[in-house]
């Protein structure tokens, strides 16, 4: 099993005495797995100044931000297989995101046309809505303008 499902896993079985539910919508620059805030998709600004998404979710192996991107293991994503690239973005915190171009062009298509997203991994699976991503897409390409 592979080490997100593992994280996840404990992760869901310390808070199983806690019910939540995803957010049903994104609201500013995220929205949150249909489990929780455990999980959630981010947009973000890559290295080459191209507007990405990765998923955020807690890790062990993250004891700060680290500007190294790590390889991950690849996800299907609505189905269909996606690279995927890892990097800390916080204490106890970690980002997946595609590693291609044409794996974020995928991501943020699926996003701006189905009602969800799901990811799945090792045979688990987390699903995201896309309503209201065009709309946070667009909000946060705004908040990147300037000189």
């Amino acid at each position: 099993m592979s080490r997100i499902i593992k994280l996840l896993s404990i992760s869901l079985l310390l808070l199983s005495s806690t019910s939540y539910a995803g957010q049903d919508r994104w609201k500013g620059d995220s929205v949150d797995s249909h489990l929780g805030p455990i999980a959630k998709l981010q947009l973000f600004q890559n290295v080459m100044g191209n507007l990405n998404v990765g998923i955020v979710f807690p890790s062990s192996e993250c004891s700060d931000f680290s500007s190294e991107v790590m390889m991950a293991p690849s996800y299907k994503i609505n189905g269909i297989a996606v690279k995927a690239s890892a990097q800390c973005v916080d204490k106890g915190l970690r980002m997946d995101f595609p590693a291609t171009r044409t794996g974020m062009e995928y991501l943020k298509s699926q996003l701006r046309t189905k009602a969800n997203v799901t990811y799945e991994q090792d045979n688990f699976e987390l699903k995201f809505s896309a309503m209201g991503f065009s709309n946070s897409e667009k909000d946060f390409s705004r908040s990147l303008e300037g000189i």
